[in-house]
This record gives C-alpha cells, sequence and structure tokens, in this order.
C-alpha cells in the first residue's frame, strides 16, 4: 500500500490509532480492487502466459526454459510494483494443477 493511502485505512482501538500496511481483505472492495492492481500489473502478459485470480497467479510454458523467462518476468513486474510473494506459498514447475 502506498504510503499517502495508509491514513485511509486508519481506525481507533482502544489501544490507539492504526493503520493497515497492506490492504485488508475484510474491506468490502479489497478483492475487486486488489484485482483490478494484479490485472494492471500483468496486463502485458495475461492471455500469452499467465492468468490472474486475486493473488493466485497461474504461468504457463510449451517448456522448461520458456517457463524460466515466463517467471522472470512475471516477478520482475511483481517487484516493480513493490509487491511481495511468499515462497512458501508458491508451487514452480507444477505440470497439472487445479486453478
Amino acid at each position: 500500500m502506498a504510503e499517502e493511502d495508509k491514513e485511509k485505512t486508519a481506525f481507533i482501538y482502544s489501544q490507539g490509532l492504526f493503520e493497515y500496511n497492506v490492504m485488508p481483505f475484510g474491506l468490502k472492495t479489497a478483492p475487486a480492487t486488489f484485482q483490478r492492481v494484479m490485472d494492471e500489473i500483468l496486463k502485458d502478459y495475461i492471455g500469452k502466459f499467465v492468468t490472474v485470480y486475486l493473488d493466485d497467479i497461474m504461468i504457463y510454458s510449451k517448456n522448461f526454459e520458456e517457463h524460466i523467462r515466463h517467471i522472470e518476468k512475471v516477478l520482475e513486474r511483481i517487484e516493480k510494483a513493490n509487491m511481495i510473494i511468499k515462497l512458501k506459498k508458491c508451487k514452480l514447475e507444477e505440470e497439472i494443477l487445479n486453478f
């Protein structure tokens, strides 16, 4: 979340004023907003070798070498957008997956 937007998420609790550092999924419009952000970040790749549904990104390729290049491109875009990927949630080199 951009620093200038954190104040928009502020709330007061008995222990003080709090602001979110990342978008909380409890907000009513958070899923739609997050989907729009992901679509914008990866717009050049969607339909070519990427499918995105909220925080799930599927990268598909014809062969291993191409897959490595595709992963690199996606990771570069995500890094450029100052987003973070949790490696423990990633599944790499899956031949078949339910999406």
